[in-house]
């Protein structure tokens, strides 16, 4: 994790990027703490969207109000959910004989796919909206 922090110092050289710090040592602890439970996918999606959306427009200074950050965030984010969601799919034997307790293993492949399906679509609903405004 030293390493990882150091190389990405200079990502973190604007006060407004200071509050991510502690996402780089969750990261580090991902396996541990993380992907063990239910928040596999919602996690994924957070943390891809931070680093590649969030990040670089508050560093760019494009954080000027909370929509101009927030939706591209979201957008992004609900699709890295659906992507390792459905990932998850095809993982469900493997992760059920672990015990690991990812969405489809705990609501079953069909509604975790339902639930893909339903994040993609507000996805594109959140890039439509960014389109329009």
């Amino acid at each position: 994790s030293v390493v990882a922090f150091a190389y990405l110092e200079h990502h973190f050289s604007s006060p407004e990027l200071l509050k991510f710090l502690p996402i780089l040592f969750l990261s580090c602890r991902y396996k541990d703490w993380v992907k063990p439970t239910v928040l596999k996918a919602p996690f994924v999606g957070a943390s891809w969207s931070v680093a590649s959306v969030t990040m670089p427009l508050l560093r760019e200074g494009g954080g000027d109000d909370v929509t101009s950050v927030m939706l591209p965030t979201m957008a992004c984010a609900l699709l890295m959910f659906a992507a390792s969601n459905v990932a998850d799919v095809g993982d469900v034997i493997e992760d059920t004989a672990e015990g690991v307790p990812t969405i489809p293993v705990v609501l079953g492949t069909n509604r975790a796919l339902q639930i893909s399906a339903t994040t993609v679509l507000s996805s594109v609903a959140l890039v439509g909206i960014l389109l329009t405004t």
